[in-house]
């Protein structure tokens, strides 16, 4: 009995008395929450379907190794966001107006792959000639989108879809 209360007293001593360096600040956010930023160029679009048909669209494929199969069972939200200039974000799916028709823009995942889809009206879809930046956020599967949102205006001072507030 007395060996096992100098040993209770011990590891309670040893445990009360282990204390380290403090680490550095980690970066801003939620630690659950994984941040791809993702610069596609004009080469990074490939011709789906041909052209002046329903099926014409341009599509990026963007490789994300953390996205793996066993978590996409498991399930996690995926949200895409397009850099719409002047610190402003649009999620996807997504439209922009132009003169006569719109772009929409939508995405499919799978493991290790998030596949960004342009796709215009008049069916005659070009590509991107300049960069288009997006930013691919993984999250726990109990998140909303709207949470998502708002944790890109808190976490790096951006507006999200500023049209639709």
């Amino acid at each position: 009995m007395k060996k096992s209360i100098v040993l209770f007293a011990f590891i309670g001593a040893t445990l009360m008395g282990c204390e380290g360096e403090k680490g550095e600040q980690g970066p801003p956010g939620n630690p659950n929450i994984e941040v791809y930023d993702i610069a596609l160029n004009s080469n990074s679009w490939v011709q789906e379907g041909p052209s002046g048909t329903p099926n014409n669209a341009y599509v990026a494929e963007m490789y994300i190794g953390n996205l793996t199969v066993n978590r996409l069972i498991d399930g996690v939200l995926v949200q895409v966001y397009l850099a719409a200039g002047n610190n402003t974000y649009l999620s996807v799916p997504c439209t922009f107006t132009n003169d006569g028709y719109s772009s929409h823009f939508n995405y499919i995942i799978s493991p290790n792959l998030v596949e960004l889809i342009k796709l215009d009206t008049d069916l005659l879809t070009v590509p991107f000639f300049t960069n288009v930046n997006v930013r691919v956020i993984i999250a726990p599967r109990y998140m909303k989108t709207a949470e998502l949102d708002a944790y890109m205006e808190e976490t790096y001072g951006v507006q999200v879809n500023p049209a639709a507030q």
